[in-house]
């Protein structure tokens, strides 16, 4: 049983199947438990062809199972509610498009300006003085696919 767990839980690994890991998990229990009762009732002998030491290998894939098991759990509540690096370096651009906007905003005197206007803001503000740096980095405003996001720019209605 020990020797079966192994397989089932590569099997969920590969494929993601919950119920493959339930199985195995129920499998490496079930190693472990008859293994220690083998262990108990069987001679105790030196011989390596012995039946103890076979009980004694299941138990112990039984349990490093349920341990490999244990630390994947561990990992997935871990990561459980952060995002993922990817995740997270989208939403830093979201943040740094955000406080580009309320800087343009406050430079135009009201009015919001589409990306492309962040990053060269000379070209659609008449009175930005040329010396001064773009409110956005170019690659951001470009709206191309960032980190497997795809940006696009929806222009609400004109100021007036």
């Amino acid at each position: 049983m020990g020797v079966v767990a192994f397989p089932l839980f590569l099997f969920f690994l590969r494929t993601g199947h919950i119920s493959a890991w339930i199985v195995a998990f129920a499998v490496a229990i079930a190693a472990m438990l008859t293994g220690f009762k083998a262990t108990r009732q069987a001679p105790d002998s030196a011989d390596p062809s012995s039946t103890v030491w076979l009980a004694r290998g299941g138990a112990v894939l039984g349990l490093v199972f349920v341990g490999v098991t244990g630390l994947f759990v561990w990992e997935a509540l871990q990561r459980k509610g952060r995002p993922s690096s990817s995740e997270g370096s989208v939403l830093g651009q979201i943040r740094t498009l955000i406080s580009a906007e309320a800087a343009y905003q406050a430079a135009s005197g009201g009015s919001y300006g589409p990306p492309d206007c962040l990053a060269a803001p000379t070209t659609c503000l008449q009175a930005y003085p040329v010396n001064q740096p773009a409110f956005l980095d170019s690659q951001i405003a470009s709206l191309a696919p960032h980190n497997g996001y795809k940006w696009t720019f929806h222009p609400g209605a004109a100021a007036a």
